[in-house]
């Protein structure tokens, strides 16, 4: 007798351990939910903030490679790889009151640290992609170099007077807590059509950091 309620209390005790033990585990899968849920909703505050930051612009009449769902499509729109902490993003600038900008612009939110860094872009520099369209993106190549810079260069779409879209490779930077995008590197791909991978071999200057998050 005295056997089989120690068998007994042992089972009840193994029996304690495996349900504890299953709430662990689906404490710890709620918890990183709820994580993925907020940076998400992080990342599309930012970027609602930063498009909304003059004025609500019109809604987006395209966006590439992608079908627009029957009420169409907001004023910007997100792409992202559910793995990935890299969000490019295509958002319009036209209709915005007091501004004469009557055009759909790209750019890139990061997320590094909890925190959702998206660069400043004036659009208003030299570089030919300022004054065409942006209807999205085709791809986003990440690197590294040996100095601990993230490079980020993305394969954007213009529309331009051809029947043809444009495309264009930008390039984008994350050093000491700050996404930079860089017009000086984006024209050595570009227009001198240095190699991607030899990037990181250019030294970055002043010029690459005028358009910074914050």
């Amino acid at each position: 007798m005295l056997l089989l309620i120690i068998q007994i209390n042992t089972s009840e005790n193994h029996m304690k351990s495996i349900f504890f033990f299953l709430m662990l585990l689906v404490s710890i899968s709620s918890i990183a939910g709820k994580t993925q849920a907020d940076n998400k909703y992080d990342v599309i505050s930012s970027i609602e903030r930063y498009v909304y930051r003059n004025g609500v612009p019109y809604n987006l009449s395209q966006v590439y490679g992608v079908k627009a769902h029957e009420k169409g499509f907001k004023s910007y729109y997100i792409y992202n790889d559910k793995h990935s902490n890299v969000f490019p993003f295509v958002f319009n600038r036209e209709g915005i009151k007091g501004i004469k900008e009557p055009y759909s612009r790209c750019n890139l939110a990061y997320v590094m640290g909890g925190e959702v860094l998206i660069p400043n872009r004036k659009y208003k520099s030299e570089y030919a992609e300022d004054s065409e369209q942006c209807l999205g993106f085709d791809d986003v190549v990440r690197t590294y170099d040996e100095n601990g810079v993230a490079w980020f260069i993305t394969k954007s779409i213009y529309h331009i007077n051809t029947d043809e879209p444009d495309v264009s490779y930008e390039v984008y930077f994350y050093l000491d807590g700050k996404l930079c995008f860089s017009q000086v590197k984006s024209q050595l791909i570009s227009i001198k059509g240095v190699d991607l991978s030899d990037l990181k071999y250019f030294n970055l200057n002043k010029k690459d950091f005028l358009e910074c998050s914050q």
